[in-house]
């Protein structure tokens, strides 16, 4: 668990640099780009930044690479906003979890439908054999 001083300084990163991607970075490559986590070391020298990427394997790829080349520019921007001695290394992860619970649901989705179908057929053959 983070300490109460690390989990505000996440928050503070989360925020910023979702405005700052929004507003700032005009790069094309990057797209709907949405921090779904931030996690600081204790050290406060390095933040993995997660996020998640609306669009193709290849607009995920294309977003991730504009943000890491943007990190210098978005680090120093950060730094201005954040009440801290020293900015964070800022590290950008895809975070998957997004997708994986989709296909989670939709693996729960046939399951279950292939649990009422046997369901039905018992349920009919049972009715066959009481006539």
């Amino acid at each position: 668990m983070a300490s109460p001083r690390r989990a505000r300084i996440q928050e503070m990163i989360k925020e910023n640099l979702g405005t700052l991607i929004d507003r700032e970075i005009k790069d094309p490559r990057v797209g709907l780009v949405t921090i779904t986590r931030v996690q600081v070391s204790p050290d406060i020298s390095t933040a993995d930044i997660f996020v998640s990427v609306y669009g193709s394997d290849e607009d995920r790829e294309a977003s991730l690479t504009g943000l890491k080349s943007a990190k210098g520019h978005l680090r120093s921007r950060l730094g201005r906003s954040l009440q801290t001695k020293n900015t964070p290394e800022l590290k950008f992860h895809m975070d998957n979890s997004a997708e994986y619970g989709v296909h989670i649901s939709k693996v729960l989705r046939k399951v279950n439908a292939s649990d009422e179908a046997v369901n039905s057929d018992s349920a009919e053959e049972e009715t066959d054999e009481s006539h």
